[in-house]
Protein backbone atom coordinates (compact mmCIF):
# COMPACT_ATOMS: atom_id res chain seq x y z
CA UNK A 1 0.00 0.00 0.00
CA UNK A 2 1.58 3.45 -1.12
CA UNK A 3 1.87 5.42 1.81
CA UNK A 4 1.12 9.17 1.94
CA UNK A 5 3.57 12.34 2.56
CA UNK A 6 3.52 15.14 4.19
CA UNK A 7 2.94 18.72 2.22
CA UNK A 8 6.26 19.02 1.28
CA UNK A 9 6.17 15.58 -0.51
CA UNK A 10 8.28 13.96 2.32
CA UNK A 11 8.16 10.61 3.86
CA UNK A 12 6.42 10.26 7.31
CA UNK A 13 8.25 10.23 9.81
CA UNK A 14 7.83 6.34 11.81
CA UNK A 15 6.20 6.60 15.17
CA UNK A 16 8.58 5.73 17.69
CA UNK A 17 8.38 2.19 19.35
CA UNK A 18 7.51 1.73 22.56
CA UNK A 19 8.57 -1.34 23.93
CA UNK A 20 6.48 -2.50 27.07
CA UNK A 21 8.18 -5.59 29.17
CA UNK A 22 7.19 -8.35 30.11
CA UNK A 23 6.33 -8.25 34.11
CA UNK A 24 8.13 -11.55 35.00
CA UNK A 25 11.13 -9.18 33.67
CA UNK A 26 11.38 -7.92 37.31
CA UNK A 27 14.47 -7.39 39.46
CA UNK A 28 16.62 -10.22 40.24
CA UNK A 29 16.71 -11.49 43.57
CA UNK A 30 20.20 -13.06 43.17
CA UNK A 31 23.17 -14.16 41.05
CA UNK A 32 21.73 -16.78 38.72
CA UNK A 33 18.51 -14.74 38.29
CA UNK A 34 20.42 -12.20 37.09
CA UNK A 35 22.12 -13.59 34.11
CA UNK A 36 18.74 -15.50 33.29
CA UNK A 37 17.06 -11.48 33.66
CA UNK A 38 20.05 -10.08 31.35
CA UNK A 39 19.31 -12.61 28.67
CA UNK A 40 15.65 -12.37 28.96
CA UNK A 41 16.01 -8.45 28.52
CA UNK A 42 18.42 -8.13 25.64
CA UNK A 43 16.29 -10.90 23.53
CA UNK A 44 12.87 -8.14 24.41
CA UNK A 45 15.34 -5.19 22.97
CA UNK A 46 16.47 -7.10 20.51
CA UNK A 47 13.01 -8.25 18.76
CA UNK A 48 12.00 -4.15 19.64
CA UNK A 49 14.56 -2.52 17.70
CA UNK A 50 14.18 -5.42 14.38
CA UNK A 51 10.39 -4.40 14.30
CA UNK A 52 11.38 -0.65 14.22
CA UNK A 53 14.21 -1.06 12.26
CA UNK A 54 11.81 -3.05 9.53
CA UNK A 55 9.63 -0.38 9.43
CA UNK A 56 11.89 2.58 9.29
CA UNK A 57 12.99 0.85 5.78
CA UNK A 58 9.81 0.50 4.68
CA UNK A 59 8.66 4.19 5.30
CA UNK A 60 11.79 5.65 4.02
CA UNK A 61 13.52 3.39 1.39
CA UNK A 62 12.45 4.92 -2.29
CA UNK A 63 10.56 2.88 -4.52
CA UNK A 64 11.76 0.97 -8.20
CA UNK A 65 12.17 3.68 -10.89
CA UNK A 66 9.17 2.53 -12.86
CA UNK A 67 12.00 2.76 -15.87
CA UNK A 68 13.83 -0.31 -14.06
CA UNK A 69 10.17 -2.22 -14.36
CA UNK A 70 9.64 -4.37 -17.60
CA UNK A 71 6.31 -4.08 -18.10
CA UNK A 72 4.52 -6.57 -19.94
CA UNK A 73 3.67 -6.19 -23.82
CA UNK A 74 -0.44 -5.30 -23.78
CA UNK A 75 -1.16 -6.40 -27.22
CA UNK A 76 -4.73 -6.01 -26.12
CA UNK A 77 -4.51 -2.09 -26.66
CA UNK A 78 -4.35 -2.65 -30.03
CA UNK A 79 -6.86 -5.30 -30.58
CA UNK A 80 -9.17 -2.55 -29.06
CA UNK A 81 -9.07 -0.27 -31.60
CA UNK A 82 -11.77 0.14 -34.56
CA UNK A 83 -9.54 0.89 -37.02
CA UNK A 84 -9.15 -1.20 -39.82
CA UNK A 85 -6.08 -3.61 -39.67
CA UNK A 86 -4.89 -2.41 -43.08
CA UNK A 87 -4.89 0.82 -42.29
CA UNK A 88 -2.90 0.24 -39.46
CA UNK A 89 -0.43 -1.74 -41.41
CA UNK A 90 -0.01 0.89 -43.87
CA UNK A 91 0.72 3.78 -41.54
CA UNK A 92 3.18 1.68 -39.77
CA UNK A 93 4.87 1.50 -43.17
CA UNK A 94 4.61 5.05 -43.80
CA UNK A 95 5.89 6.07 -40.69
CA UNK A 96 8.13 3.05 -41.45
CA UNK A 97 7.91 2.43 -37.83
CA UNK A 98 8.41 -1.26 -35.91
CA UNK A 99 5.48 -3.27 -34.73
CA UNK A 100 5.00 -6.49 -32.80
CA UNK A 101 2.17 -8.72 -34.44
CA UNK A 102 0.17 -11.43 -33.22
CA UNK A 103 -1.96 -13.55 -35.08
CA UNK A 104 -5.51 -15.07 -34.34
CA UNK A 105 -3.90 -18.64 -35.38
CA UNK A 106 -2.98 -20.65 -31.65
CA UNK A 107 0.25 -21.08 -30.98
CA UNK A 108 2.26 -18.75 -33.31
CA UNK A 109 4.76 -16.44 -32.30
CA UNK A 110 5.04 -12.51 -32.14
CA UNK A 111 6.69 -11.29 -34.85
CA UNK A 112 8.91 -8.49 -34.97
CA UNK A 113 8.92 -6.50 -38.11
CA UNK A 114 9.23 -3.73 -40.41
CA UNK A 115 6.26 -3.35 -42.67
CA UNK A 116 7.32 -3.00 -46.27
CA UNK A 117 3.90 -3.55 -48.30
CA UNK A 118 0.68 -4.25 -48.17
CA UNK A 119 -1.24 -6.12 -50.71
CA UNK A 120 -4.69 -7.28 -51.12
CA UNK A 121 -4.18 -10.97 -48.97
CA UNK A 122 -0.70 -10.39 -47.71
CA UNK A 123 1.63 -7.73 -45.93
CA UNK A 124 5.07 -8.32 -46.54
CA UNK A 125 7.82 -7.71 -43.98
CA UNK A 126 11.14 -7.26 -43.13
CA UNK A 127 11.77 -9.48 -40.47
CA UNK A 128 13.59 -8.40 -36.75
CA UNK A 129 14.12 -12.26 -35.47
CA UNK A 130 16.78 -11.57 -32.99
CA UNK A 131 18.64 -8.26 -32.47
CA UNK A 132 18.59 -6.89 -36.29
CA UNK A 133 17.17 -6.70 -39.78
CA UNK A 134 17.28 -10.20 -41.39
CA UNK A 135 15.42 -11.30 -44.22
CA UNK A 136 11.67 -10.80 -44.84
CA UNK A 137 8.48 -12.59 -43.76
CA UNK A 138 4.67 -12.05 -45.09
CA UNK A 139 1.40 -13.42 -42.87
CA UNK A 140 -1.88 -13.37 -44.62
CA UNK A 141 -3.58 -10.22 -43.41
CA UNK A 142 -6.77 -12.12 -42.32
CA UNK A 143 -4.87 -13.87 -39.78
CA UNK A 144 -3.49 -10.39 -38.22
CA UNK A 145 -5.34 -9.84 -34.56
CA UNK A 146 -3.51 -7.33 -33.07
CA UNK A 147 -0.52 -5.19 -33.83
CA UNK A 148 1.67 -2.82 -31.21
CA UNK A 149 4.38 -0.08 -32.08
CA UNK A 150 7.91 -1.59 -31.57
CA UNK A 151 9.27 1.55 -29.38
CA UNK A 152 11.37 2.73 -26.96
CA UNK A 153 14.74 1.53 -26.46
CA UNK A 154 13.75 -2.31 -28.04
CA UNK A 155 13.73 -0.01 -31.44
CA UNK A 156 16.80 2.13 -30.81
CA UNK A 157 18.80 -1.15 -30.18
CA UNK A 158 17.10 -2.99 -33.67
CA UNK A 159 17.82 -0.10 -35.78
CA UNK A 160 21.31 0.64 -34.61
CA UNK A 161 22.17 -2.89 -34.73
CA UNK A 162 20.86 -2.83 -38.75
CA UNK A 163 22.86 0.04 -39.27
CA UNK A 164 25.96 -1.15 -38.24
CA UNK A 165 25.32 -4.47 -39.88
CA UNK A 166 24.31 -2.43 -43.36
CA UNK A 167 20.49 -3.03 -43.33
CA UNK A 168 18.81 -0.15 -42.69
CA UNK A 169 17.11 1.14 -43.23
CA UNK A 170 14.63 -2.30 -44.53
CA UNK A 171 14.56 -2.17 -48.45
CA UNK A 172 11.98 -3.94 -50.52
CA UNK A 173 13.59 -7.26 -52.60
CA UNK A 174 15.19 -6.01 -56.09
CA UNK A 175 12.72 -8.42 -57.27
CA UNK A 176 9.24 -7.15 -56.71
CA UNK A 177 7.00 -9.65 -54.88
CA UNK A 178 3.47 -10.13 -55.66
CA UNK A 179 1.28 -10.02 -52.72
CA UNK A 180 -2.37 -10.54 -54.59
CA UNK A 181 -2.30 -14.68 -53.86
CA UNK A 182 -0.74 -17.42 -52.53
CA UNK A 183 0.66 -18.65 -55.56
CA UNK A 184 1.91 -15.54 -56.56
CA UNK A 185 3.48 -14.06 -53.53
CA UNK A 186 5.93 -17.69 -53.58
CA UNK A 187 6.39 -17.58 -56.99
CA UNK A 188 8.19 -14.13 -57.09
CA UNK A 189 9.82 -14.86 -53.32
CA UNK A 190 11.49 -18.54 -55.26
CA UNK A 191 12.34 -15.91 -58.01
CA UNK A 192 13.97 -13.75 -55.59
CA UNK A 193 15.88 -16.11 -53.45
CA UNK A 194 15.68 -19.34 -54.59
CA UNK A 195 14.77 -20.84 -51.24
CA UNK A 196 11.43 -20.63 -49.51
CA UNK A 197 10.26 -21.28 -46.02
CA UNK A 198 6.72 -22.20 -46.03
CA UNK A 199 4.75 -23.06 -42.94
CA UNK A 200 1.60 -24.53 -42.05
CA UNK A 201 0.72 -23.27 -38.52
CA UNK A 202 -2.77 -24.62 -37.85
CA UNK A 203 -1.39 -27.75 -38.06
CA UNK A 204 2.01 -27.29 -36.10
CA UNK A 205 3.21 -23.81 -35.65
CA UNK A 206 6.86 -24.79 -35.31
CA UNK A 207 6.86 -26.89 -38.13
CA UNK A 208 8.52 -25.06 -41.58
CA UNK A 209 9.10 -26.24 -45.02
CA UNK A 210 12.09 -24.82 -46.76
CA UNK A 211 12.90 -25.48 -50.70
CA UNK A 212 12.17 -24.71 -53.85
CA UNK A 213 9.10 -24.75 -55.98
CA UNK A 214 8.66 -27.73 -58.77
CA UNK A 215 5.60 -27.57 -59.79
CA UNK A 216 2.26 -26.01 -59.76
CA UNK A 217 -1.35 -26.52 -59.60
CA UNK A 218 -4.81 -23.70 -59.19
CA UNK A 219 -4.74 -25.21 -55.70
CA UNK A 220 -1.47 -26.57 -54.68
CA UNK A 221 2.36 -26.68 -55.22
CA UNK A 222 4.38 -29.02 -55.16
CA UNK A 223 8.08 -28.52 -52.69
CA UNK A 224 11.37 -29.93 -52.90
CA UNK A 225 12.52 -30.04 -49.57
CA UNK A 226 16.01 -29.56 -48.23
CA UNK A 227 16.91 -30.91 -44.98
CA UNK A 228 18.11 -28.74 -41.80
CA UNK A 229 21.75 -30.65 -42.33
CA UNK A 230 21.59 -29.30 -46.27
CA UNK A 231 20.69 -32.60 -48.45
CA UNK A 232 18.41 -32.63 -50.99
CA UNK A 233 15.03 -35.09 -50.39
CA UNK A 234 14.25 -37.43 -53.01
CA UNK A 235 10.89 -36.64 -53.46
CA UNK A 236 8.25 -33.23 -53.70
CA UNK A 237 5.78 -32.20 -50.52
CA UNK A 238 2.59 -31.28 -52.18
CA UNK A 239 1.04 -27.86 -49.97
CA UNK A 240 -2.38 -26.85 -51.08
CA UNK A 241 -2.26 -22.48 -51.17
CA UNK A 242 -5.18 -22.70 -48.72
CA UNK A 243 -3.75 -24.27 -45.94
CA UNK A 244 -0.16 -22.04 -46.21
CA UNK A 245 -0.01 -19.12 -43.65
CA UNK A 246 3.48 -17.17 -43.47
CA UNK A 247 6.43 -17.03 -45.63
CA UNK A 248 9.53 -15.94 -45.21
CA UNK A 249 12.58 -15.87 -47.85
CA UNK A 250 16.50 -14.52 -47.51
CA UNK A 251 17.25 -14.65 -43.89
CA UNK A 252 20.95 -15.75 -43.24
CA UNK A 253 19.71 -19.16 -42.12
CA UNK A 254 17.92 -20.01 -45.54
CA UNK A 255 20.51 -18.05 -47.27
CA UNK A 256 23.30 -20.31 -45.70
CA UNK A 257 21.40 -23.38 -45.96
CA UNK A 258 21.30 -22.83 -50.12
CA UNK A 259 25.04 -22.16 -49.57
CA UNK A 260 26.04 -25.85 -48.17
CA UNK A 261 23.58 -27.60 -49.74
CA UNK A 262 24.18 -26.00 -53.53
CA UNK A 263 21.22 -25.67 -56.17
CA UNK A 264 18.98 -28.58 -56.43
CA UNK A 265 20.03 -31.36 -58.59
CA UNK A 266 18.50 -31.77 -62.03
CA UNK A 267 15.33 -34.74 -61.58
Amino acid sequence: MRGQGNALGAQPVPKTRVVTLNPSLSAPRNAASITSFNLRLFAACRLAWLSAHAELRMSVSPRPSPHLIEKPHNLSMAKSSTTPMRSRLERARSAQNGIRLARSIPGTDVIKAYVLDVGSKWVLMAAVPEVRVDGYVAVRIRDVDRIQPLIGDGDIFYRKASELAGVWPPALPAHPIDLSTTRSLIETAHAHATLVNLRIEHENPNACYIGVPTRWSPKKLWLHEVSPQAIWDDTDFKLPYSDITRVEFSSTYENDLLLVAGPPPDR
